[in-house]
């Protein structure tokens, strides 16, 4: 792995390159599709960390995967993006994913991955469940039993 000549610390871009470009294809047989939404998921945080903190994208290091940045993005795409629930869970879990991978890779990047783990993206609003109105429930011509009820009456 790639190491900062003069920090010694990994490299991200060395790191997400591989991730993208060599691990999710063939190791993980991920289709062009779903390693473009994990391409993507990797631009949002770095947008975040560009427009939000004014962090240039060169600069960019695993520091910046840390607790508070991941939290804070998370807020932006809800308030900020308006991002869907479902969508954030998505760019979350891809950051996970990538996470774990680099702490595979690299022992120091473990706990990274550790602590992105803990967090939770926001869930939908549940739909209430409809339950039959007054009148179905007295329905008392029972369907034949190969046709499912869907309907009232």
């Amino acid at each position: 792995m790639k190491r900062d000549p003069h920090t010694g610390a990994p490299q991200f871009y060395a790191l997400a390159r591989t991730w993208l470009h060599v691990y999710l294809p063939t190791a993980q047989h991920r289709s062009p599709n779903t390693i473009e939404a994990y391409r993507i998921s990797l631009e949002c945080f770095l947008g975040y960390l560009t427009t939000e903190h004014e962090i240039d994208r060169i600069h960019v290091t695993f520091d910046h995967f840390d607790h508070a940045h991941l939290l804070g993005w998370l807020t932006w795409m809800s308030e900020h993006q308006h991002y869907t629930p479902a969508t954030i869970a998505l760019r979350l879990s891809t950051i996970k994913a990538f996470l774990t991978y680099c702490g595979a890779e690299d022992l120091t990047l473990l706990t990274l991955g550790q602590r992105a783990a803990t967090l939770k993206a926001p869930t939908a609003p549940r739909k209430p469940v409809e339950y039959l109105t007054e009148p179905c429930s007295r329905h008392t011509r029972a369907p034949p039993p190969s046709h499912a009820v869907i309907g009232c009456c």
